[in-house]
């Protein structure tokens, strides 16, 4: 398929925005003032680095002056700019699971302006990890009195953890066998002793 390609430089009003077709897509902000290459196909637009590092993928706007948005090329711009969670239109159709507004609410209620801190820095999470994970997290820390981003991210954590695979012995029946001793930590106890000595 044939792709019709444009160079872009981003300017300081184009912060986190490419142009194609008189049709605006995002960018993550880590991509801001560089040059970028924009491949316009039938349907789909991505966006890449000179070198051809893919930066952002958007399905292909047809309408003219139309935007295509990912939230999450913006959530490292709340750290710096909280107000715009509310005001940014990036951020008003963020479809997430009913317990992100319950905690943003006992967050603000128990904090004010800081409870709004601590909710960006739990959506933050959302750059590393997938929203069911986040979501889980919340969940867990959500009845606790005072939930807040660490807690979060820790229970992110065990979430992942949990959802990781584990390991089978099923198909190896020659590892089924094997039994692997307990270490002896007195060798510990040992290099301690010899610290304290020195």
């Amino acid at each position: 398929m044939e792709a019709r390609e444009r160079k872009t430089k981003k300017d300081w009003a184009e912060e986190v925005k490419t142009l194609l077709d008189v049709n605006d897509y995002s960018v993550p902000v880590a991509f801001a003032h560089h040059r970028l290459v924009v491949k316009g196909y039938v349907d789909r637009v991505d966006i890449s680095t000179e070198h051809g590092e893919t930066v952002a993928c958007h399905k292909r706007l047809w309408e003219k002056e139309g935007v295509a948005y990912r939230p999450e090329h913006y959530l490292p711009l709340l750290g710096r700019k909280p107000g715009a969670l509310d005001h940014a239109r990036s951020f008003r159709d963020l479809n997430l699971p009913g317990c992100f507004e319950i905690l943003r609410r006992k967050l603000e209620s128990q904090e004010g302006h800081q409870g709004t801190k601590e909710y960006i820095a739990v959506l933050q999470l959302l750059l590393k990890r997938p929203v069911c994970v986040v979501a889980g997290a919340i969940e867990r820390a959500i009845s606790l009195t005072y939930p807040n981003a660490s807690i979060i991210r820790l229970y992110c954590c065990t979430e992942e953890y949990a959802q990781s695979s584990v390991f089978s012995l099923d198909g190896r029946e020659h590892l089924k066998g094997i039994e692997i001793a307990h270490p002896d930590l007195k060798a510990y106890a040992t290099l301690i002793n010899e610290e304290a000595r020195s």
